[in-house]
């Protein structure tokens, strides 16, 4: 997930990291008031926006 907009560079940015097919990770993140967009590295899925009010 990152940030998406004029206001990227200050908004949270996360990465799974250490992902593998078949395997399942958990991660908690907190995020500020912004436009994100999710995407999955492992699957050609395309850019899903997230928007936190």
């Amino acid at each position: 997930m990152r940030g998406e907009g004029t206001n990227e560079g200050s908004l949270p940015k996360v990465s799974g990291g250490n992902l593998t097919q078949g395997k399942t990770s958990r991660y908690e993140v907190t995020l500020t008031p912004g436009n994100y967009v999710f995407s999955c590295p492992l699957n050609p899925t395309p850019d899903y926006p997230v928007v936190v009010q």
